[in-house]
């Protein structure tokens, strides 16, 4: 076979023309007009038999009387900013102490330790099982100050001898109490006239 196959040239030179020759669609109107359905249609119109007459319509609404003007209370209902409540507590993350009982490589012996220090303080510290690769760490407590910690230091350390004191964020729940509000001058004022009418 030669490299210049004269099949092959003139194979494609009649592909590339019909490519590029206008496509020539029909024209595809068509009339549906003979499927329709017909309806039969009058128009009512006045025939003039009383011209005198005055047809009267009674409006359930009156615009003319209006007394309030809708935008006005749009706009109230767009400005107005609901008043927002605070609940009496919540969780805040501040710096502070936990105490490490655990660090290695095994996932299996931070859970044991964990649920050993659920099991020693049932409920009054929260241990914590982080993983931070390739090294696992469990953490006890949510400590502000160092002198929170001593007595449970104590304690785990008969169970834990490695455990150690470090610096953490902790979870601390706040008590939010209102701001309260300074009596304004003419408050004074009028209790200091009572104070000296008395």
């Amino acid at each position: 076979m030669s490299k210049h196959n004269p099949k092959i040239w003139l194979f494609s030179a009649i592909l590339l023309a019909a490519s590029c020759s206008p496509k020539i669609v029909p024209n595809a109107k068509e009339d549906f007009a003979r499927y329709r359905k017909h309806y039969d249609y009058e128009r009512e119109m006045y025939t003039g038999d009383n011209p005198d007459q005055i047809i009267e319509v009674f409006l359930e609404y009156d615009s003319t009387t209006q007394k309030f003007d809708i935008t006005e209370r749009l706009h109230a209902m767009l400005d107005f900013i609901p008043k927002v409540i605070k609940p009496a507590y919540e969780s805040k993350e501040l710096a502070g102490w936990r105490i490490q009982i655990y660090r290695g490589r095994s996932r299996e012996a931070a859970s044991r330790a964990r649920e050993r220090c659920y099991n020693m303080f049932q409920n009054r510290v929260t241990p914590y099982l982080s993983y931070s690769a390739p090294t696992y760490r469990v953490k006890v407590g949510d400590f502000l100050e160092r002198y929170e910690y001593t007595e449970i230091l104590k304690a785990l350390r008969r169970e834990f001898p490695d455990a150690i004191p470090v610096p953490d964020k902790v979870n601390i729940i706040v008590r939010n109490i209102p701001k309260r509000r300074l009596p304004t001058n003419e408050a004074v004022e009028k209790v200091e006239e009572d104070i000296k009418e008395k």
